[in-house]
C-alpha cells in the first residue's frame, strides 16, 4: 500500500502528461492539415480569378495576374519573367522596371539555369533596396523552363514553407495556362495562315481563266465582254481593298461571289448552272473570302470533270441563331 501511495500520483501525472502530448501532436497535425487546405483553397481562388486573363496573354493581362496574386497573398510585389526579361512587375519598386531596363536579375537567371526554387529570406538588398525576402519559382512548359514567378516582401523571413508550397502549386497552374494560351495562339496563327494561303491561291489561276473568257467574248459578244470586264474589275477591287483578318458583311461578300460566278459561267457556258438559295433577311459577318473556296471547289471538282451539264447550288440560310452556308 505504501508503494502504491508513493507511485500513484506520479503515474496519474504521467498519464495526464502523455494525454496532453497526444492532444498537442494531434493539434499540430490538425493545424498542418488546415493550413494546407487553406493554401490549396487560396491557390484555387487565384487560379479562378486569373483564368480569363490567360485567354489573350499580353503585358497588361500578365500585370493583372501579378496584381491578383500580390493582393491575395499579401505580398509586397509579384513578377513574371521569361528566360531573359521581366514581362510584368506589380507592387513595391515597380518604378525600377521600365521598357529599357527589364533584364532579369542574376538570382532569376540562377533559378532558370538550375531549374530549382530559390529562396532569399534574409536582409540582403536586391534591385529594390527595401525588398528583403524573395521567392523565385521556375515556370515550365513541357518540362522546359520558360520563365519564373517571383514573390517579394519588404520584411525578412517572410517566405514560409506553407507559402512556398502554395506558390509551387500556383506556378504549375500558371505554367499550364501559359502553355494552353500559347497552343491556342499557334492554332489561331495556323488558321490565319491557312486562310491567307487559300486567298493567295485563288487570284492567279482565276485571273488567267477570266482573261481568257473575256478575250473569247470580245469579238463574238462585245456586250458580254464589257459585262465580264465590269465583273472582273469589281472582283479585283474587292480583293485588293481587303485588310488582313477583316470581317465582312455576308451580303457584301455575296457581290464578290456573284462576280466570280459570272466569270466562271462565261468560261463554262451552259455546262454550269448556279442556283441561289439565300434567305432575304440573312445578316451576319464572316471572314473575307470564306465562301469563294467552297464555290470554286464545287466548280473545279464537280463541274469541270463532268462530261455533261452540272448544277451548283449556293445556300445561305438562317438556322436559329446561326447561319448555314452550303
Amino acid at each position: 500500500i505504501d508503494i502504491v501511495s508513493k507511485i500513484g500520483i506520479p503515474m496519474i501525472l504521467g498519464s495526464v502528461c502523455i494525454g496532453f502530448i497526444v492532444l498537442l501532436v494531434q493539434s499540430v497535425e490538425g493545424e498542418k492539415e488546415a493550413s494546407a487546405a487553406r493554401q490549396a483553397k487560396l491557390a484555387l481562388d487565384i487560379a479562378n480569378k486569373t483564368l480569363p486573363l490567360f485567354r489573350h496573354v499580353n503585358s497588361e493581362s500578365l500585370r493583372q495576374v501579378c496584381d491578383i496574386i500580390r493582393r491575395d497573398i499579401n505580398a509586397d510585389a509579384v513578377a513574371i519573367t521569361t528566360t531573359d526579361r521581366v514581362l510584368a512587375y506589380v507592387g513595391f519598386g515597380e518604378s525600377n522596371y521600365h521598357d529599357s531596363d527589364n533584364d532579369i536579375s542574376p538570382t532569376t537567371r540562377q533559378a532558370i539555369e538550375s531549374g530549382k526554387i530559390i529562396i532569399k529570406n534574409n536582409d540582403e538588398a536586391y534591385r529594390t533596396p527595401e525588398i528583403h525576402s524573395m521567392l523565385v519559382i521556375p515556370l515550365r512548359e513541357k518540362g522546359v523552363v520558360t520563365g519564373t514567378l517571383k514573390i517579394y516582401y519588404c520584411h525578412a523571413h517572410r517566405i514560409t514553407s506553407s507559402l512556398q508550397e502554395m506558390a509551387v502549386g500556383l506556378s504549375q497552374i500558371i505554367s499550364t495556362q501559359l502553355e494552353v494560351s500559347r497552343a491556342e495562339q499557334l492554332r489561331e496563327m495556323a488558321n490565319k495562315a491557312e486562310l491567307r494561303a487559300l486567298q493567295s491561291k485563288i487570284n492567279p489561276h482565276f485571273l488567267f481563266n477570266a482573261l481568257n473568257a473575256i478575250s473569247s467574248s470580245i469579238r463574238m459578244n462585245p456586250d458580254t465582254a464589257r459585262q465580264l470586264i465590269f465583273n472582273l474589275s469589281r472582283y479585283l477591287r474587292y480583293n485588293i481593298e481587303l485588310k488582313d483578318d477583316e470581317q465582312i458583311d455576308i451580303k457584301r461578300e455575296l457581290y464578290q461571289i456573284k462576280d466570280y460566278i459570272a466569270i466562271e459561267q462565261a468560261r463554262f457556258g451552259d455546262k454550269l448552272t448556279v442556283i441561289y438559295d439565300i434567305d432575304d433577311e440573312v445578316s451576319c459577318v464572316i471572314p473575307s473570302l470564306l465562301i469563294q473556296p467552297l464555290v470554286e471547289n464545287a466548280i473545279v471538282h464537280g463541274i469541270q470533270p463532268c462530261k455533261g451539264k452540272g448544277v451548283v447550288t449556293l445556300g445561305i440560310n438562317e438556322c436559329g441563331n446561326r447561319v448555314r452556308i452550303s
